[in-house]
């Protein structure tokens, strides 16, 4: 901050050192300029607007259109994004320029990422077609026109007569609303959601859960669903609405069915308990929290802060090809025994090839690909991910397996409430998974299974079997399913292989 001051005061002293030789007399300057970025106004008669180095001005034709037709002028004047930038260091980007005419004739504001634009060459024209400007039809005073490029064939408004102010203003949008099924974008400052009608209006009790418990707060604001719905045509009804905080804090996506619910309510609250909203602690700002009911008890993730930007993403259509009997060029001599596992999986979708034709049999197996193979075996159905894991967000391709791996008891997580879905799963793992689903599908009872143990095992290894997996490992051994994996020692740690997951699966699941 301290060198964009030093900066800015060394170009306003060059500056007024440049101009010193000029006559700055009462009743002489054409154009005031101020506003915010902007240290200090700055007043400019047409003497030193003259004076401005050469790098700053402008000799070009301009084309604008009028009622009688398109009309082309030679304009000489300087350059507005120099006079802002270069001799008044504005380091302000997004906002808005606001034109005051002598004569009081309205002008729109401008972008101020236009006014900055090369392309669009914003210039405060002192001289048209070799003569001096003359619009209020007195020869003693000095006067500009600012003209800038069109932008669209046959536009208007891009010639502003007799301006003597220029003011730059911040702009004050607190959210922009953007994304698929909507036309552009749209911006909503304070100003904006106060005057959005009554019935796209909420002023009412929300309820959400911290860590130290229950809490309740009155909450006004404006319907996020009636913003995308009433307000920007929004069609789409299956995707995702991701939300960008300003702190950069995640938030989690929801889905665009949970936002257009009347149940859930969405609000971009702007008051809460009578209050305005400070959560970055700077009164000068305004703010906007999300809030949405909770569906179900004891939820956490209901209300997400400082929420800047809402974006609608479309689901990925999900295109059904039809399974045909899979042939992999890479099941080799080493690899016989799962050839017809994986051949059956294949086939059926639940495990597929790596491209090219291959399969990586002998490539190591993560938890979340064992959880995707033993959920499309069982046939279970895919379940929204309800944010469990630390390590697992909604957006994984895993996500909903792992979800129903766990909700129907096949995995379990850490106890630091992580699931480490990349993670290699061992032969105990597997042997565990494998052994939970029999008893689902219902080929085995669990008091059968705890029949068996591993003293009576005949791998020369069982005492390496971890406790909590012996009983699975020793009926499975019992049931030939180690057949083709493990020899005189079962190796209960040894990272599981491609070819050996498809063998367990089939073996346990597939083969009965």
């Amino acid at each position: 901050m301290k060198k964009s001051r030093v900066r800015v005061l060394t170009l306003m002293i060059a500056f007024v050192m440049l101009l010193g030789q000029f006559s700055f007399a009462e009743g002489l300057d054409v154009v005031t300029i101020s506003g915010e970025g902007i240290e200090s106004p700055l007043s400019l008669s047409k003497e030193d607007l003259l004076a401005v180095p050469a790098e700053g001005q402008i000799e070009d034709e301009y084309i604008y259109n009028s009622r009688t037709g398109e009309k082309s002028v030679m304009v000489k004047g300087v350059s507005l994004k120099y006079v802002l930038v270069e001799m008044l260091g504005l380091g302000l980007t997004d906002g808005e320029v606001h034109f005051t005419a002598a004569d009081g004739y309205p002008i729109d504001p401008q972008e101020l990422e236009d006014v900055l634009s090369d392309d669009l060459k914003y210039v405060m024209a002192y001289e048209i077609d070799g003569e001096s400007i003359d619009n209020d039809e007195d020869a003693t005073t000095d006067e500009i026109v600012v003209y800038r490029k069109v932008k669209t064939e046959g536009e208007f408004g891009t010639v502003f007569k007799l301006v003597v102010d220029i003011e730059v203003k911040a702009n004050k949008n607190i959210v922009t609303l953007a994304g698929d099924g909507i036309e552009g974008s749209l911006s909503l400052s304070m100003e904006d959601l106060l005057a959005v009608p009554a019935e796209g209006q909420i002023e009412e009790e929300y309820i959400y859960n911290t860590k130290t418990g229950e809490k309740s707060v009155m909450v006004k604001g404006v319907s996020l669903k009636y913003v995308l719905v009433e307000m920007l045509g929004l069609e789409l009804t299956d995707g995702q609405v991701h939300f960008t905080a300003a702190d950069g804090y995640p938030i989690d996506p929801q889905t665009l069915e949970d936002v257009l619910s009347d149940d859930l309510k969405y609000v971009m609250a702007y008051e809460i308990g009578g209050m305005a909203i400070d959560n970055d602690e700077d009164a000068t700002t305004d703010e906007i929290v999300v809030y949405r009911k909770v569906k179900t008890e004891g939820e956490f993730g209901t209300v997400f802060k400082l929420v800047v930007d809402v974006e609608v993403k479309a689901e990925e259509p999900v295109i059904e090809e039809p399974v045909v009997p899979a042939v992999f060029t890479d099941i080799t001599e080493e690899f016989n025994y799962a050839a017809t596992a994986i051949s059956v999986m294949a086939e059926k979708g639940i495990i597929n090839g790596v491209g090219g034709g291959l399969f990586a049999p002998g490539r190591e197996f993560t938890r979340a690909e064992f959880a995707k193979i033993m959920v499309l075996s069982l046939g279970y159905e895919l379940a929204d991910y309800d944010g469990s894991f630390s390590d697992v967000n909604n957006n994984d391709w895993f996500a909903p397996y792992v979800q129903a791996a766990v909700e129907s008891g096949l995995f379990k997580g850490y106890t630091d409430g992580i699931f480490k879905p990349n993670q290699t799963i061992n032969r105990q793992e597997m042997a565990t998974v494998a052994g939970r689903g029999a008893i689902a599908l219902g080929l085995v009872d669990e008091a059968r299974v705890k029949i068996f143990v591993m003293e009576k095992s005949d791998f020369l290894d069982k005492e390496n079997v971890a406790d909590w997996a012996a009983n699975y490992v020793a009926w499975l051994e019992d049931q030939g399913a180690f057949t083709e994996i493990a020899g005189e020692e079962f190796l209960p740690t040894q990272v599981v292989i491609r070819a050996e997951a498809a063998v367990m699966v089939y073996n346990t699941l597939l083969a009965q």
